[in-house]
């Protein structure tokens, strides 16, 4: 905030810190301990040096702009999708800019040189990716599509957010009009980045494979509301105090929302009572190592295997049940490989942030 300040004004500062304070899907990621945050801060540091770099053009500022792009780029593939974006966008909006075109030339190649380490992981994980995953394929429509563009507005509880919807469309509106304004310049750089990493996530989801899911958008989530902020933050004060109450509406919605769903109680009883009809020599399997940390942590007996560690062998003889995560769906082929033919429905019940499925085999083999 203090750099925001420092290269925008007061008013920015206040403006983002309004947003960040508000927007939804912060405050549902930041009750979780994930790589997303450290993606968001990456990214969102990387364009704030990239964008004083191209103004003073200082050595110091693109070599901190390089260490934050790296950064972001082994955080998350979309992260780095994300780097890459914002570079190939500043560098088209200053093709004529000599000095500008030579710094992310050089931190381009730098940044290639810098990942090298790590590209026979992304390579191996690619394949992985191509043969199998944990997505389910289906149709994409235009509703798949504003789901993705206002995702960073809309909580858990389904609350479709047309208020951001037209926020957007009045600061892009705002911003062609005031296109000659020096800060105008970095907030259609943010926004776009933003816009351009659903549009290249679509691509993949339809050309490669489903693998671009609402959560992959937060790395830029940080860019968005900056330009948003910006582009705000010149409007009358009165528009300004409208906004940040309609903001502070929906974030007290969302944190109402989130305190249930994080901490809901009303399913330890139930999630006690399904775990004390356990046989105790029962086998336990799950789908997902999310599935197996959570039971083995809160329920170390019996224990839990994820199914990708057994063979036919291990499950003969056993009472099993078998866990899927609500994320997921029942892959049937693979139960048949654990010389599963015949289960049963058992129970749906919820476990911290966490939905299960689960099913018992008929025979004990």
């Amino acid at each position: 905030d203090v750099k925001v300040r420092k290269e925008y004004g007061n008013k920015t500062a206040f403006v983002l810190l309004a947003f960040l304070c508000t927007t939804p899907c912060i405050i549902e990621r930041n009750a979780e301990m994930r790589m997303y945050q450290w993606a968001m801060f990456f990214v969102f540091a990387f364009a704030l040096y990239l964008f004083e770099a191209v103004k003073v053009q200082n050595k110091k500022k693109w070599l901190i702009c390089l260490i934050f792009g790296l950064c972001a780029a082994y955080t998350h593939y979309y992260a780095l999708l994300a780097v890459a974006i914002l570079y190939a966008i500043v560098f088209f909006t200053n093709i004529k800019k000599r000095p500008v075109i030579t710094g992310i030339l050089v931190n381009a190649v730098i940044s290639v040189a810098g990942y090298l380490p790590w590209l026979v992981v992304f390579l191996g994980q690619a394949k992985t990716l191509k043969e199998t995953g944990w997505w389910q394929e289906s149709a994409f429509g235009f509703k798949d599509a504003f789901e993705y563009l206002v995702w960073p507005f809309k909580d858990r509880t389904g609350y479709e957010p047309f208020f951001f919807l037209l926020l957007l469309v009045c600061v892009c509106v705002f911003l062609v009009w005031k296109r000659k304004n020096e800060h105008s310049i970095p907030a259609v750089q943010s926004i776009g980045t933003y816009l351009l990493l659903i549009l290249f996530g679509i691509m993949i989801l339809l050309f490669y494979q489903p693998v671009f899911i609402t959560r992959f958008i937060y790395p830029t989530v940080g860019l968005l509301l900056l330009g948003l902020a910006i582009a705000v933050s010149k409007w009358r004060v009165e528009v300004i105090c409208v906004i940040s109450a309609f903001l502070l509406l929906f974030a007290a919605k969302t944190y109402n929302s989130q305190l249930h769903y994080q901490y809901n109680s009303d399913s330890v009883p139930a999630w006690n009572a399904f775990m004390d009809t356990v046989e105790e020599d029962a086998l336990v399997v799950c789908d997902e190592d999310a599935v197996k940390c959570i039971t083995e942590y809160l329920y170390p007996d019996p224990k839990v295997e994820n199914d990708t560690a057994l063979e036919a062998d291990d499950l003969r003889d056993r009472v099993v049940y078998y866990f899927v995560c609500n994320d997921s769906s029942l892959e049937e082929n693979r139960l048949k490989e654990l010389g599963i033919s015949e289960y049963e429905y058992v129970n749906e019940i919820s476990l911290l942030y966490h939905g299960f499925t689960i099913y018992r085999a008929v025979e004990e083999r």
